[in-house]
């Protein structure tokens, strides 16, 4: 039983990180709940896992009268014993349980209610109505509750599943309890199924959007209906040009590091494969580039600047921690330029366009936005206004924008506003406690390079949060959360 449960809780995490952008990028509200639905079954799974392991445990060691080496023998999944301290993981959870709950005081203390209007013939709101409530001065408030409730249960949903997902990765995989081998070696069978399983996803995601984008449907997989930009801004899944290209420059330098690792555990058992070219890990390289190329086809600019900048500290980083291995420099160098070359002719017309447009200077009306959005950031300086309420408080706020934006276009900004300062130091202090983890805690003993590309992958997508929204795509944010999950199952070796 117990291993069923461990069976089924890996199909659905493997299931998630797959469905989560292939769910039109889960931007919909009936897709965001389907996400929210897995990601609560999977924390059933995860205790459910637990209570029977204790118990298992437990009777095992009144029948043998060994105690912890009967529970040991006795669960099924097995977390492997790892040098370093619980504190780095119990400041990540403190942090985390107090954002929620900070969001959920939010929601329980509204202080208005908001509800769009709409004009006939107008399939978009048109107005907002606002209704004043009284709310408890000194505590979280919010201007909707139902939208703040809302976000909270998404966030709830993210914060269960960045748990299971990292208990099921540090977990052992039946092979690997049948080698006996009590020390776990990176990449685990269970880190390599997820990570086999994002390389494959954003690759095939990759061309897809590519396909798309060269055939010229403004359709999302060529059979969903696309109101954003008249439908000339879709990639693939994602309604929004941008959140794709962000989505594959999260992925590729996460694909380009499990590459590195495997070719140097290959290169250190000189196997015949490895000699002969003929290993899977060679396959990373082309999975890699093509969701790297898919950037350029994507033609955001942003992607694309960002791409080249992710690029670069590829290559730094390359050159920096290998010293004579030429034959690995001049892989990585190739695939560099084979990125640039294929972006650049199946999009390099169509993004130079881009670039060459009128509305660069104005970052596409980025900056009006950002003047509107700074007044509404004083006003909600402390506390914010709750939870994802930007939007509909944005009409009330306008002034030198013109058009009625549903974001930022800068998740600092945006989460300042929502937020507050509060909430938002909150959340700085979680992902700085997430990195503290790999030195300071209890994980799988990972190569520093790994570790490296992974930030790498992950301050690309904080560049692109400060000129654009990815973490308000609740694909996105999923995505995010689980390469953190990753993150927090390794130890820097």
């Amino acid at each position: 039983m117990l291993r069923a449960i461990d069976a089924v809780s890996g199909g659905v995490l493997l299931g998630m990180a797959v469905l989560a952008p292939w769910m039109l990028g889960t931007t919909t509200r009936e897709t965001s709940w389907v996400l929210n639905g897995l990601g609560f079954l999977s924390g059933g799974l995860w205790w459910a896992r637990h209570l029977l392991g204790r118990r298992r445990g437990s009777s095992a060691g009144a029948r043998s009268g060994t105690g912890t080496a009967a529970r040991r023998s006795a669960e099924a999944p097995g977390v492997p014993a790892g040098s370093g301290s619980s504190w780095p993981m119990v400041c990540v959870w403190g942090l985390v349980v107090t954002l929620l709950a900070y969001v959920l005081c939010s929601a329980l203390n509204p202080r208005a209610s908001l509800q769009y209007t709409f004009t006939e013939g107008h399939p978009l709101p048109t107005g907002v109505e606002i209704e004043s409530l009284e709310a408890i001065e000194g505590l979280p408030q919010t201007h909707d509750r139902d939208r703040t409730l809302w976000a909270f249960w998404k966030y709830l949903a993210i914060a269960i599943s960045f748990g299971a997902a990292r208990d099921w990765l540090m977990g052992a995989s039946r092979r690997e309890r049948r080698a006996g081998d009590e020390a776990a070696h990176f990449p685990t069978d269970r880190m390599q199924w997820l990570l086999w399983t994002l390389s494959l996803s954003s690759a095939a995601l990759a061309l897809v959007g590519m396909l798309q984008r060269l055939d010229g449907t403004p359709r999302l997989l060529w059979t969903f209906v696309n109101t954003l930009n008249a439908g000339h801004g879709a990639f693939g899944p994602y309604p929004y040009r941008s959140n794709g290209a962000q989505y594959l420059n999260l992925m590729w330098p996460v694909i380009l590091g499990f590459w590195w690792v495997l070719r140097r555990r290959n290169v250190a058992r000189r196997t015949a494969a490895h000699r002969s070219g003929g290993d899977p890990h060679v396959l990373l390289l082309v999975l890699a580039a093509l969701t790297a190329a898919g950037v350029v086809v994507a033609n955001s600019r942003g992607g694309v600047l960002v791409l080249v900048g992710l690029l670069v500290s590829v290559v730094v980083l390359v050159v920096v921690r290998t010293r004579r291995q030429w034959g690995f420099k001049l892989a990585v160098l190739a695939t560099s330029l084979s990125v640039l070359a294929l972006g650049g002719w199946l999009g390099g017309e169509a993004i130079w366009k881009r670039f060459s447009s009128e509305d660069l200077g104005s970052m596409s009306g980025r900056k009006l936005i950002y003047a509107d959005t700074f007044r509404m950031a004083r006003d909600f300086a402390v506390f914010g206004s709750g939870a994802e309420t930007f939007s509909p408080l944005y009409f009330f706020y306008r002034k030198d924008d013109p058009s009625w934006n549903a974001y930022v276009h800068d998740d600092f900004l945006e989460t300042w506003v929502t937020f507050g300062g509060v909430g938002l130091g909150i959340i700085v202090l979680v992902f700085l406690a997430l990195w503290l983890v790999p030195f300071f805690g209890k994980g799988i003993p990972a190569p520093p390079e790994f570790l490296l590309m992974l930030g790498v992958a992950m301050a690309g997508i904080l560049a692109h949060a400060k000129f654009d929204f990815p973490f308000q795509v609740h694909s996105l944010h999923f995505e995010f959360v689980l390469l953190c999950a990753l993150l927090t199952s390794l130890k820097w070796r």
